[in-house]
């Protein structure tokens, strides 16, 4: 019975231990997601988005419109939306989630502060970079929500 006892023991100990050290694990991923998110931030203070190196498999962002491949979106995220705190880097779920192969029109900006098509398509506000004229797709209810709650007007039209 003692010997039973030291058994349950060792095992209740050996479970704690690993709920332990699956929750550090969950945590230095947070950590080091927000360490990511801040770095990246960071490189991106930029005030130029990467512009489309290749005319097929565009995508609009359909937060702020920027236009690029998805490999760019992956490998890059969206320089304008890294500041209000969608991370798209390496996240193929997300570049799923907020952007869209359907737009229409595209529209470079060199300077969007200073334009009138800017003002006008409301990216005055955004990097330099390739526009969307009008994008078409639907941001799921949670992405819709988050959006909601910061006070952003997302950029992108439903489906028809």
């Amino acid at each position: 019975s003692t010997r039973a006892k030291g058994r349950d023991d060792a095992e209740v100990a050996d479970q704690f231990r690993m709920n332990y050290d699956d929750r550090r694990a969950d945590e230095e991923e947070e950590e080091e997601e927000e360490e990511d998110l801040e770095e990246y931030a960071g490189a991106g203070a930029s005030s130029i988005a990467t512009v489309p190196d290749s005319l097929k498999g565009l995508r609009a962002c359909m937060v702020c419109s920027l236009v690029k491949t998805h490999e760019q979106f992956y490998n890059e995220g969206c320089e304008n939306c890294i500041a209000i705190g969608i991370n798209m880097r390496e996240r193929a779920d997300r570049v799923a989630e907020y952007t869209s192969p359907y737009f229409e029109g595209m529209i470079s900006m060199m300077k969007p502060e200073d334009s009138w098509v800017a003002k006008y398509q409301a990216v005055s506000h955004q990097k330099q970079g390739v526009y969307a004229m009008e994008v078409t797709g639907t941001l799921t209810a949670d992405a819709t929500d988050w959006l909601k709650n910061k006070g952003i007007s997302p950029q992108v039209q439903a489906p028809s």
